[in-house]
């Protein structure tokens, strides 16, 4: 076409409204079927149906984000087919970008996550619950932290300062409820620290998201 004296300014435009024609056919029914889905889905506590601001915004900004990404992809292979000596060249070169996105980026984008912000292993997070239940956390030892428990426990019965007095049998099990507490704080506390190092390896995976969606 360009040698027929057809302006390139106008050959690009008319490549990128083909290219943007065929991508619309097949994503602006899926979209707007998925903003519909989203938008009408029902709310978890009423059961209702309801299409609040949030539900029809989340849709929106990802139709947004998806249109500016194709935006992008359209460009580059124009760029590309300009570029190219032959048709065979741009493909060979586009096919080569689509599996370094499309394949390599997400595994290597996973292992490179699982190196940066690794994982404590199952048996690991158990070796640690067990050694802060013996042993008490960083700044508050388990007899330190177990005897604080106790104190507000007694407070709470209005026994604060009068352990003397109390009946053995009532004392002992305000002491077990402390350890009991104490115990499910180490555990909250690793779990929360797994939790952490979970969402931050899930953080550092979807940053390759930018050049594979």
């Amino acid at each position: 076409l360009a040698s027929l004296g057809l302006e390139p300014r106008v050959l690009a435009t008319g490549k990128a409204l083909g290219v943007a024609a065929a991508l619309g056919v097949l994503l602006v029914p899926a979209l707007a079927l998925g903003a519909l889905v989203i938008a009408v889905w029902p709310d978890g506590a009423s059961g209702h149906a309801h299409a609040s601001a949030d539900g029809v915004a989340r849709p929106v900004a990802m139709a947004l984000v998806y249109v500016a990404y194709f935006v992008v992809f359209v460009g580059l292979v124009l760029t590309v087919s300009a570029w190219a000596s032959s048709s065979r060249a741009a493909l060979v070169a586009l096919l080569g970008f689509w599996v370094a996105t499309a394949l390599v980026a997400p595994r290597a984008a996973s292992d490179a996550a699982a190196l940066l912000a690794p994982i404590p292993s199952q048996t690991r997070v158990a070796a640690d619950i067990r050694r802060g239940i013996a042993e008490g956390l960083p700044g508050a030892p388990r007899k330190q932290r177990v005897d604080t428990i106790s104190a507000k426990l007694l407070a709470a019965r209005g026994f604060a300062g009068a352990e003397m007095f109390m009946p053995a049998a009532l004392l002992s099990s305000i002491e077990l409820q402390a350890e009991a507490l104490f115990e499910s704080e180490v555990i909250d506390h690793h779990h929360r620290r797994l939790s952490a190092a979970i969402e931050r390896q899930e953080q550092l995976a979807q940053a390759a998201s930018v050049v594979s969606p």
